[in-house]
Formats: C-alpha cells, sequence, structure tokens
C-alpha cells in the first residue's frame, strides 16, 4: 500500500506539472449515484440531496475558469441519466469542455460505467488529466470509451474495456475504446483490452484532417489486447505521427491490421511486441526504431536488435498488483523478448510502475518480468 501511495503521488505531481497551471477549485466525490449539480458555477458540488457526485462535479468544473480537479474514491459509478446526444453533462456522457483533472485509486477500485446507453468521456475543446480510473461499458459510434475532439487528454494508470463503437447508418463505428481526432493524447500506464469498433480502431483509433498539421501522439507502457474491428483491432492511426514506447499489442482482430492499422504517416516504434494478432499484426511496415518484436514479419521489425517472426511467449492478461497495479500480458519461462530491449531507449519504468530494468538488461513490451 506505501509504494501505491508513493507512485500515485508521484503520478499526480507529474500531471500536475503537465497541467502547467494552478488549480481553481477541488472537489471531492462522495456517493456512488448519478444526479445533477443544481447550481453550475456557484463552486459547490451538490446534487439536489447534497451530494457531490460524479457529473455534478464535471458540471461545476465545466462552469468554472481555470484548471480544476477532482478525486473519485473507489467505487462503481453508474452513469443511469440516460439520454445521448446532449453536450452539456446534464445526461449520457461525461462532457468535458474546461481545463480538469481526474483522479481515482486505481483502475480495479475506481470504475466508470457507461450501463451500455452511451460513450462515458466526451471532451471538445478540454485539457484534461485522467489517472486512476477504469472506463468500460461504453457505446458510442465514435469513441464508446472516451472521445477527445480538438482537446488534449493525459491518461494514465487506467483501464478501458468492453466499450464498443457501432456503426450509425452512413457513420462507421470507429474507436472503440478511445476515439481522438486533431487532439493531443498522451497514454501513460494504460491497459485497453475487450474493446470493439465495426469499422476502425476497436482499441484506439487516432486521426487528423489531412489539410492540417497533425498533432503527435504518444503511448508509453499500454498494453492493447483482446480488441477488434474491421481495420486496425488494436491500433488505427490515420494521418498522425504516433511514437510507441514499450507496448504489448496482442491478440486483437481484424480483417486487416489486426494488431496495427495506418494510414499517410508510418508509427514509430521502440522496444514493443506485436504479437499473435489475428489479420495481421500490421497493415504495413511501420518505422522501427530497434528492438522490437512481432509474430508475422508484417510490421517491418528488421533493424538492430528486432526479433521479426518471433513467438514472444506472453501469458495470458492478468492483473498484477504491484506500484500501479493493471491488467498487463506478462512473459513465459523463456521468453525472448525479455533482456532484449535497448536500455537507450527503454522507459525507466514499466506499465504497473516497477522500475527498469529487472536484470541485466529491459525486456520489450508494456511490463517487466520479475
Amino acid at each position: 500500500m506505501h509504494r501505491i501511495a508513493i507512485a500515485l503521488a508521484a503520478t499526480c505531481l507529474a500531471l500536475l506539472a503537465y497541467a502547467g497551471v494552478a488549480s481553481a477549485a477541488g472537489f471531492g466525490v462522495n456517493v456512488t449515484n448519478d444526479a445533477v449539480d443544481v447550481a453550475p458555477g456557484n463552486g459547490v458540488c451538490a446534487d439536489a440531496a447534497g451530494n457531490c457526485t460524479l457529473r455534478a462535479a464535471v458540471m461545476e468544473a465545466n462552469a468554472l475558469p481555470g484548471f480544476d480537479t477532482i478525486k473519485v474514491p473507489g467505487g462503481t459509478y453508474p452513469l443511469t441519466l440516460v439520454g445521448a446526444g446532449e453536450d452539456l453533462g446534464v445526461t449520457g456522457d461525461l462532457d468535458i469542455h474546461s481545463e480538469l483533472g481526474i483522479y481515482g485509486e486505481g483502475p480495479r477500485r475506481t470504475i466508470v460505467d457507461g450501463q451500455q446507453s452511451d460513450r462515458v468521456f466526451d471532451l471538445r475543446d478540454a485539457s484534461v488529466l485522467m489517472n486512476g480510473l477504469a472506463i468500460r461499458n461504453g457505446v458510442a459510434t465514435q469513441g464508446g470509451g472516451v472521445r477527445v475532439q480538438s482537446s488534449k487528454l493525459n491518461m494514465r494508470w487506467a483501464a478501458l474495456y468492453i466499450n464498443s463503437a457501432p456503426s450509425a447508418g452512413l457513420v462507421p463505428g470507429t474507436g472503440g475504446g478511445i476515439y481522438s481526432y486533431g487532439a493531443s493524447l498522451y497514454l501513460g500506464g494504460v491497459s485497453l483490452f475487450s474493446n470493439r469498433a465495426s469499422e476502425m480502431g476497436g482499441g484506439i483509433y487516432v486521426g487528423a484532417p489531412a489539410s492540417t498539421a497533425a498533432i503527435p501522439v504518444t503511448f508509453d507502457n499500454t498494453t492493447v489486447s483482446g480488441n477488434s474491428a474491421r481495420r486496425g483491432g488494436g491500433l488505427f492511426a490515420n494521418t498522425v505521427p504516433a511514437t510507441l514506447r514499450n507496448l504489448t499489442i496482442a491478440e486483437n482482430s481484424s480483417a486487416l491490421g489486426g494488431g496495427i492499422y495506418w494510414l499517410n504517416v508510418q508509427p514509430r516504434s521502440y522496444n514493443t511486441t506485436v504479437a499473435y494478432n489475428a489479420g495481421q499484426d500490421c497493415s504495413n511496415f511501420i518505422v522501427s526504431a530497434a528492438h522490437n518484436n512481432d509474430t508475422d514479419k508484417t510490421c517491418g521489425f528488421f533493424a538492430a536488435g528486432d526479433l521479426p517472426g518471433v513467438d514472444p511467449r506472453l501469458g495470458p492478461l492478468t492483473f498484477t498488483g504491484v506500484a500501479l497495479p493493471n491488467w498487463v500480458r506478462t512473459l513465459l519461462a523463456g521468453s525472448p523478448i525479455r533482456d532484449a530491449g535497448d536500455p537507450a531507449t527503454c522507459l525507466g519504468s514499466d506499465e504497473v510502475g516497477q522500475p527498469r530494468p529487472i536484470g541485466p538488461v529491459c525486456d520489450i513490451g508494456a511490463y517487466e518480468q520479475p
């Protein structure tokens, strides 16, 4: 517990530094039920019963200037005020239009549940930090779990699972877990599993207009496992420079690009394994910055230290309780990606907060095997 507290404090300090602004107001959620704020903008998070719900806290933060914070204790928070298509956070998803930090107690403890009626979070013209949350059971054509448009999202120590993006009429289902368009996106220590999209990006979809300079996105120490879509079961990157550092992208499925599907701009990969994906690991070669692994040689991992066409011997998706507990793919005995990373580019800690390396050299992938 002491290690978790230290790691969480360090992460929160990093997120506050990332925001670059002082906090205007702080709210502490104290009930798990779903209810609106009675007077948004008065600086008090309170529903009709005087309780601070998650929805009420978001509504209050939207109505106030500056960077606000919301602390969400352990529990399951079902979004029961149904009504998709509303953009003020009164019904359906939690709409965010401000500078906001949302801090939970970990992805197995603080769970926000979309109830299969709408997406969970919708960011537009916002700058948001999310830490210590699980996001599940969201449904929307764009971003079943989270949609990020013209915004900035920094997400750490989180999990997104059982979210879906079905097609609706002529609008293709895109981004089962996360949909990001024309936005700044950073994921660090995040697990995405069992999400699906009818068309593009079962786990993650990142895109940008071809007519503008795309904002780069970065994924660190992230596990993308067991997601599905017609194209890009794990990740679909469209006209966006994507940097992948110490990722595990495994057992996703699609007709093409089961692990990674990209258009126009090649993703760049460091110390990443792309394995066991149905419909090819990659739709086409991506840029290898060395010490990457795939199982079918479709990712173009032929640089120094790469392991093309090699079985990494990954274990099943497992919840691992270390400093920052999360779901990871462990390494089985004899795994060739153990101690096979690049010491110059491996991240200093892994997805669950363990320092790298454990052993002589860091491992390829999101998890450092003890």
